[in-house]
């Protein structure tokens, strides 16, 4: 055989096998955020604020992408005064096809003008009917997107001071909450329960309705406990089972200094905490002091800290 045949023939099985040796990388699980300024980020009265988005990512890990879809001032009723569906990111959702969607919207729909309808343009009666009917319809939108996407319903978070456009803690936790979960019932979706974990912890709002950077890894935090609890992706059950009542509630430290303090309102019969990170590994105990706070050392754990179980 001739030489010159030879050696294309060796550069043909060469090239075959680097095109055979060049890995396949994993497609990342595309993860859409909707909601208000809390999922967007900005400016409040105390300052800047990141968005949730961004923690929610380094949690998530390289295998996801989060896309923060969140505009500032919407709320979720059609016939409120800046509703998601004509000035939010919906193009964008559908656009980037997301796997999954978590919807964190209603602390704007709280506003005595939105919730009654009175003062605004259109006239409309915005009672629960309407609420749970243009959920519905949120829902039923997002889920003609192709390939059909997994949706999380988040239960917004506490309102702790009605200062900032009417924003009612009382209406988000008493009106929206349960029609939000009425939602999810019947449309088989899962709640993230932001409004419960969160309710002792104002100091993460310095205004009472935005959160702190420290207020948004821990909203990060809850929703990677839900997911992860929910779809079993890693094996740590036991670290983010549920827990109910105010003396097994779970709540995020975020350590800036070289000591770190939980957020008050632990039981105060509670003499200690068991500790986990974000990702279910066991950190230790702590004790619980009189004001109901944890001292933790930041040399020891990290950055992050759940409280997860309080004996």
């Amino acid at each position: 055989m001739c030489s010159s045949r030879i050696v294309p023939a060796l550069l043909k099985i060469s090239i075959a096998v680097i095109y055979l040796n060049i890995p396949v990388l994993a497609q990342q699980i595309k993860w859409a955020c909707i909601g208000n300024s809390i999922t967007q980020g900005g400016t409040a009265s105390f300052g800047t604020f990141k968005s949730y988005a961004v923690p929610l990512q380094s949690l998530l890990g390289t295998g996801y992408m989060v896309e923060n879809d969140g505009v500032s001032g919407t709320c979720l009723l059609k016939g409120g005064d800046m509703p998601y569906w004509t000035k939010g990111k919906l193009a964008n959702v559908f656009a980037f096809k997301p796997a999954i969607i978590t919807v964190k919207l209603g602390t704007n729909d709280s506003k005595p003008p939105n919730w009654t309808g009175v003062g605004l343009p259109q006239g409309c009666a915005t009672d629960s009917t309407h609420f749970v009917a243009d959920l519905t319809a949120l829902v039923d939108t997002l889920l003609t997107i192709s390939p059909k996407p997994r949706i999380f319903l988040c239960l917004p978070c506490p309102a702790f001071y009605n200062t900032i456009a009417g924003i009612n803690g009382s209406t988000i936790k008493n009106g929206i909450v349960p029609r939000i979960k009425r939602v999810a019932q019947a449309k088989g979706l899962t709640v993230i329960d932001i409004n419960t974990a969160m309710a002792h912890d104002s100091l993460l709002f310095p205004d009472g309705v935005h959160p702190s950077n420290t207020g948004a890894d821990s909203i990060a935090a809850i929703i990677y406990r839900a997911y992860m609890t929910v779809t079993g992706v890693k094996n740590n059950a036991r670290a983010f089972a549920p827990h109910s009542g105010a003396a097994a509630r779970t709540g995020l430290i975020v350590v800036t200094g070289n000591k770190g303090e939980v957020s008050p309102g632990l039981a105060s019969t509670a003499k200690a905490v068991d500790l986990y990170n974000v990702k279910g590994t066991a950190l230790g105990s702590a004790a619980v002091r009189p004001n109901g706070t944890v001292m933790v050392d930041k040399s020891k754990i990290g950055e992050q800290v759940v409280v997860v179980k309080i004996r």
